[in-house]
């Protein structure tokens, strides 16, 4: 509640606070991503008159721990050896790097991170995976067996996954005294095991996780039973993704059992995985800030992760970025002579995805009862490797009320838009080169979860201390008005976008793609401004308003350790034109802007409930014209074939009429009369169609359905004339034409994602024409010597 006792959205359209616009649809993508199904949270409240304080306190204690709370090992294994082979990334894509390994790795004290040994894991986990296509397959036994461990035991390669299944690879090394055994699990190309992904459940752990790390640990005491392993013993994880939550539980297991001398477990892009954590020392679970595995099931539901979480730096929260992305960027070329990219655009659309998701099923609970079911579905549908899967999932949940199914909806058709977005020819990432045209949509949506993002930044420094970082939190100002805003920080410029939304550097008077690389992230969507800031350190920002006008300014404080969102503040008012000044300080709020001299201002702030939903509406409003919704679409599609079914109905009433008019004696009415209003359906659905190809790239169903009903259209006006001429070969091309609507829908469904040309939207017309002209000469003609018999009848008569 606010201090004037009203539950209010933090983010509003400044043209109007109507209950109406607070509600405006909204929905996003990653279709794309099962990953990204889980989400975070509503914002919390606090009391208006403490509210800066405490948001400051909340702020500083979500951007630790600091880097001196984790134990590091004073000096890394210099007797090294290297393992190369290829490695598998998202989409079977290929890549080559070799990986340290050193017995020197299990000497040590489990409880202190070695970085050369986070490395070798990786490499071990990376070995794991399988791939669709068999290009590296099999390949689990590369790392093991290049480190010299023996007696290779791999379980569920060779059998068809199922939801409920696991495949991994146990080796062992005797070194000195003890017995080092290997555990990995496959975390790629498992096939239906993302089913069991899916099923959170509602107790202490994760219900899909824990099914498989019992099948992990029962494998692991089989080997050791099975290989008569007795004396001191020592685990080493480590896994990717799914195998990475696997290995969190089973090592958290196998320390609490007190079996064994040490475990040690190095994870990447980990899933949180219980409601109990504890900070066992030997686990180490290592993330991207904006991984959106790393975010499911939701903190907001109670999951964490045991052991200790180490982070990779993000440009939204890191003041220092541009050095460690830089650093980075060398073993990209190194690697694929790539460099190295982020997208923080993408990061602020999970994000909003995930919140919004977290709004429709609050707890895990709800989730597991209402989605979990359509979700699993939806999966095991033979369609699922489309990017419309959370379409589809969303599409068999049955809403509780009005409101929700208003929010589903708009959910849906905003996931549609970003989809839209990332699947055009036109996709504005490619130019700032944050977006890999060359890559699948899905590895450059989830780039924070590809295996080789993690190999970059793991192998971009010596001292971990400079990779993982301590600051998690950042800013979200956002901005409403035809505006300039310009980011200074100690008095440099460093990043500026225009109301046209190209970024530059202030001062500098060039503009276009690549300036401020691995800047402060700026986004423009229509008259919508987006700023994401470090919350470690302070910054001017400047707004230019170019005439009089109305702006709103509001920040709230985000994290990845916790995305439940504070309260923010929201500042609206009028400013003559020119320049305003906002002094952001480290771990406090946005203050309202201020005049600089040139002009004058009047705001005032409110707190209010932060809502995804308004801000999704915001950017929907915002980017009008751009995009078709996809309940537009659907809505379209569906209108018109309620006027063809209409217009059918009709046809049928006026044949009755005109048989009954012929027995009495009057003249045949023309064939126009039915060929018409056929053709006016057919051209309707034929620009539907071509509509939904240019602005709607992503919803296959959609554009498939237009399609199928326009050549359908086509069928039925050839079987009326069919009908109206009897001749038998007429009776036959109608049926070649309805097979030709089935094969038509088969075709669209088949596409690639991004299939809009002027040269294809030509051809697709002009087959639709050529089939048409072939329907109406089926009509029959009367000739004229029929016409004379028919008047002499009349006649007669």
């Amino acid at each position: 509640m606010t201090a004037d006792g009203c539950n209010r959205p933090l983010f509003l359209n400044y043209n109007s606070f109507s209950d109406k616009q607070m509600r405006r649809e909204y929905r996003h993508i990653a279709g794309i991503l099962t990953a990204v199904l889980m989400v975070l949270t509503m914002l919390s409240f606090t009391c208006p008159a403490f509210a800066d304080e405490a948001a400051g306190r909340a702020a500083e204690r979500y951007a630790r721990p600091r880097m001196a709370d984790h134990r590091f090992v004073d000096k890394e294994p210099d007797n090294c050896s290297y393992i190369g082979y290829p490695f598998l990334d998202t989409k079977n894509k290929t890549y080559t790097w070799e990986f340290p390994y050193s017995d020197d790795f299990f000497r040590g004290d489990p409880g202190f991170f070695s970085l050369k040994m986070a490395q070798g894991s990786l490499g071990l986990a990376l070995s794991a995976f399988k791939s669709s296509t068999g290009i590296v397959d099999p390949q689990y036994e590369t790392y093991l067996q290049g480190a010299g461990f023996t007696n290779l035991y791999a379980f569920g390669y060779d059998t068809e996954p199922t939801k409920d299944s696991l495949s991994g690879v146990i080796g062992m090394r005797q070194i000195d005294d003890f017995t080092v055994i290997a555990s990995v699990t496959c975390g790629q190309g498992y096939g239906k095991e993302w089913a069991g992904n899916l099923e959170v459940g509602d107790d202490e752990r994760h219900y899909g996780f824990e099914k498989a790390s019992e099948i992990l640990e029962s494998n692991i005491a089989k080997y050791i039973s099975d290989n008569n392993i007795e004396g001191k013993k020592k685990l080493w994880f480590t896994g990717m993704s799914r195998a990475a939550a696997v290995a969190n539980l089973a090592a958290a297991d196998s320390i609490v059992s007190r079996e064994y001398d040490a475990v040690y477990a190095y994870l990447f892009g980990v899933p949180r995985t219980t409601r109990k954590p504890v900070r066992y020392s030997g686990i180490y679970n290592i993330c991207g800030q904006y991984d959106p595995v790393a975010e499911t099931p939701f903190q907001s539901w109670g999951y964490e992760r045991y052991g200790t979480d180490l982070y990779t730096p993000a440009q939204e929260s890191d003041v220092d970025y541009h050095r460690s992305a830089r650093a980075a960027s060398v073993v990209g070329d190194k690697i694929d002579d790539d460099g190295f990219r982020n997208n923080p655009e993408v990061n602020y659309q999970l994000r909003l995805i995930m919140e919004a998701l977290n709004e429709l099923f609050e707890t895990s609970a709800e989730y597991t009862e209402r989605l979990q079911p359509v979700i699993i579905d939806a999966m095991n549908d033979p369609e699922s490797e489309r990017l419309d899967i959370l379409t589809r999932a969303l599409d068999r949940v049955v809403p509780e009320d009005i409101q929700e199914k208003k929010e589903l909806k708009t959910f849906v058709n905003y996931m549609s838009y970003i989809a839209a977005q990332h699947t055009s020819a036109s996709q504005r990432q490619v130019d700032d080169g944050s977006w890999n045209p060359d890559d699948p949509v899905e590895a450059n949506v989830v780039l924070e979860h590809r295996p080789v993002t993690y190999v970059k930044w793991l192998f971009s420094r010596r001292d971990p201390r400079l990779i993982f970082t301590e600051n998690t939190l950042s800013h979200r100002i956002s901005f409403i008005g035809n505006m300039d805003v310009e980011v200074f920080r100690a008095g440099t410029g460093i990043s500026a976008i225009n109301s046209r939304g190209e970024v530059y550097i202030p001062g500098d008077s060039t503009s276009g793609p690549g300036k401020g690389e691995f800047g402060t992230f700026l986004m423009r969507n229509g008259s919508e401004t987006v700023l994401s800031l470090p919350a470690t350190d302070d910054y001017t920002v400047i707004i230019k308003a170019p005439e009089d006008m109305t702006i709103s300014v509001f920040d709230i404080f985000l994290t990845p350790r916790r995305l439940k969102s504070r309260a923010g503040t929201i500042y609206l008012g009028r400013v003559q034109k020119g320049s305003y000044e906002i002094n952001v300080k480290a771990f406090s709020l946005a203050p309202a802007p201020a005049e600089r001299g040139d002009g004058e201002c009047s705001f005032t702030s409110s707190r209010f409930r932060y809502s995804p939903a308004v801000v999704m509406g915001n950017e929907l409003d915002a980017t009008k014209g751009t995009h078709m919704s996809l309940s537009l679409a659907y809505r379209s599609v569906m209108v018109t074939l309620t006027v063809l079914a209409v217009m059918l109905i009709a046809c049928m009433v006026i044949a009755y009429i005109h048989r009954k008019g012929l027995k009495a004696g009057h003249e045949p009415y023309s064939d126009w009369f039915v060929i018409a209003p056929h053709l006016l359906c057919i051209i309707i659905l034929a620009i539907l169609t071509q509509t939904i190809s240019y602005y709607l790239f992503t919803i296959e169903s959609v554009r498939a359905i237009a399609a199928a009903a326009t050549v359908f259209a086509v069928f039925l006006l050839a079987l009326r004339g069919a009908i109206r001429s009897k001749e038998p070969g007429h009776f036959l091309v109608a049926a070649f034409m309805l097979l030709g609507a089935l094969v038509t829908k088969e075709y669209y469904n088949a596409l690639p994602i991004d299939t809009f040309s002027v040269v294809s939207a030509v051809i697709f017309f002009a087959v639709v024409a050529l089939l048409s002209v072939i329907a109406v000469r089926m009509f029959h003609k009367a000739t004229e010597e029929e016409k004379e018999n028919y008047k002499w009848d009349r006649i007669k008569n």
